[in-house]
C-alpha cells in the first residue's frame, strides 16, 4: 500500500512516525471521506461519520461545534498537527480543517 502523505510531519517524541500515525493517514487515503466544514457537518449530523480528523491549527470558532457534536454522538476525534498535513493526507492541494471518514 502506498501512503501519499510523505509531507506529513506528525512525529512522536523521538522524531519517528508512529504506527498509529501511519495507520490514521492510511485510513484517510483509502476510506470514503468528506473534506471541509460543510460536508463534514452533514456526515456527522446524519450519523454517517465513523471518525473525524481535525487540524489543531484550524480556527476554534469553526471546529468548536463539531467537537461538541462528536462528543454527543460518540464519534472518535483524531487531531492532526496542521491543516496542511490534513490536506496532504486527504490528497488535496490545500489545507483542510476537518475530514470525516464515513
Amino acid at each position: 500500500m502506498t501512503i501519499f502523505c510523505n509531507c506529513v510531519t506528525i512525529l512522536d517524541c523521538t522524531g519517528v512516525y508512529t504506527e498509529k500515525v501511519i495507520q490514521l493517514l492510511s485510513e484517510l487515503n483509502i476510506a470514503e471521506k468528506a473534506i471541509g466544514i460543510k460536508q463534514s457537518k452533514k456526515k456527522i449530523r446524519s450519523g454517517e461519520a465513523k471518525k473525524v480528523f481535525l487540524a489543531k491549527d484550524a480556527a476554534p470558532n469553526l471546529i468548536s461545534g463539531i467537537v461538541d457534536d462528536c462528543e454527543k454522538s460518540g464519534i472518535d476525534v483524531e487531531w492532526v498537527s496542521t491543516m496542511k498535513e490534513l490536506g496532504n493526507a486527504c490528497e488535496i492541494d490545500v489545507g483542510a480543517a476537518i475530514a470525516v471518514v464515513y
